[in-house]
């Protein structure tokens, strides 16, 4: 048999006040009730154990930045009393445990033990911060979805700034020279070229704009251009069955030549990102606030199974948390060109193994929380 014993020692990468923070958390108890296990040269975690139940006992135990023996029990002997985890009125007591996120923790419980950066890369791989954010991030896990919508947000309009500037240095140039110069006067437009006048793309000789201000061209439809200008209307076509009418009175008098084409786009260009940031930060968030009710239905099932009780809020939090992986392997592989078909899929795999990792992380707790006493 084994004994898992601490002797007060820490590994370098960490500060005393940091494993004393993730200790609390891993038994689910407030920091200064663990202040007795670095007042004693040695503490037996646990005793007369079997090598296997001891080596696993240890990694958990070492997660947290402590470091852990485990030692051979030679013979029977009497071992010092545990150091007990003294209840307060209104958190713990021999009669009464709680389970993560049922919200019968005290204020100091309350407080997060991770910033809202350290989900960027603690929610790949840490039990310990899943268990975190289950207890103390109600609330907060929203500004921290809206903190990392913000950054793939600008990630999408300066990415969509990009392919409009590719789009004004190359393809732009070719279809602009196509273009003759357009009047509008007093509510109609006129040309100096026969009509019906047609604009092709370069590439692949389809006809995108159609200027007819002989009244030939009927429909749009049928034309199989994406935009036609008639005498007095500017007609944009959406869909196969949807269009947009724009009045040319509506518009005032211009001449529209390639100077001032290539002078919108510019601006455009300019302000692209200033208006596309905030719709599509707003847009992903509607979207994503969904999906994180879904995931926290899936979750409900996922924590049955388990045996693990959780509240509603910490569903959320563990579920908010488990899409942060999935957002950030998109942006990777939109900048790395890896993205696939599949991937909206593979991502939403990705989202439920982690929502399921966060969830076992706090079955664990759960279950050490029955403890009354640190071994």
């Amino acid at each position: 048999m084994y004994n898992v014993v601490f002797k007060g020692e820490i590994t370098k990468s960490q500060t005393l006040k940091e494993v004393k923070n993730k200790i609390a958390i891993l038994y689910n108890v407030d920091v200064d009730k663990i202040e007795g296990l670095f007042q004693n040269k040695s503490i037996t975690l646990k005793e007369s154990i079997d090598y296997h139940t001891a080596l696993k006992d240890k990694e958990t135990f070492e997660q947290t930045g402590a470091i852990c023996h485990i030692e051979a029990v030679e013979s029977p002997k009497e071992e010092p009393p545990p150091i007990p985890i003294q209840a307060e009125k209104t958190g713990y007591n021999d009669t009464q445990t709680a389970s993560p996120g049922s919200g019968q923790h005290s204020a100091e419980t309350r407080n997060r033990n991770f910033s809202i950066f350290h989900p960027l890369f603690m929610s790949f791989y840490s039990k310990i911060f899943y268990r975190d954010v289950c207890r103390n991030w109600k609330g907060f896990s929203f500004l921290y979805l809206l903190f990392i919508l913000s950054l793939t947000s600008l990630f999408m309009a300066l990415q969509a700034h990009t392919i409009f500037s590719n789009f004004i240095k190359q393809s732009a140039p070719a279809i602009i020279d196509q273009m003759p110069v357009i009047t509008i006067n007093n509510g109609k437009a006129s040309i100096n070229e026969d009509t019906p006048y047609i604009i092709r793309d370069p590439g692949t000789g389809q006809k995108i704009i159609i200027i007819d201000t002989s009244g030939k061209t009927q429909s749009i439809n049928s034309s199989g251009a994406y935009i036609l200008l008639t005498e007095t209307e500017l007609i944009a076509r959406e869909s196969e069955n949807q269009k947009r009418v724009f009045r040319l009175a509506d518009i005032g008098n211009h001449i529209i030549d390639h100077k001032f084409l290539y002078d919108k786009l510019y601006i455009m260009e300019t302000w692209l990102p200033v208006f596309a940031f905030p719709l599509i930060l707003l847009m992903s968030y509607v979207w994503r606030i969904l999906q994180v009710l879904v995931y926290t239905v899936i979750g409900r099932m996922f924590s049955n199974i388990l045996n693990v009780k959780l509240e509603f809020h910490s569903l959320i939090s563990i579920a908010i948390m488990s899409i942060t992986p999935v957002l950030i392997l998109d942006v990777f592989f939109r900048l790395s060109g890896l993205a696939t078909s599949l991937w909206t899929f593979i991502g939403i795999l990705i989202a439920m193994a982690y929502m399921f990792f966060g969830i076992k992380a706090n079955a664990i707790t759960d279950r050490r929380e029955k403890e009354k006493t640190v071994r």
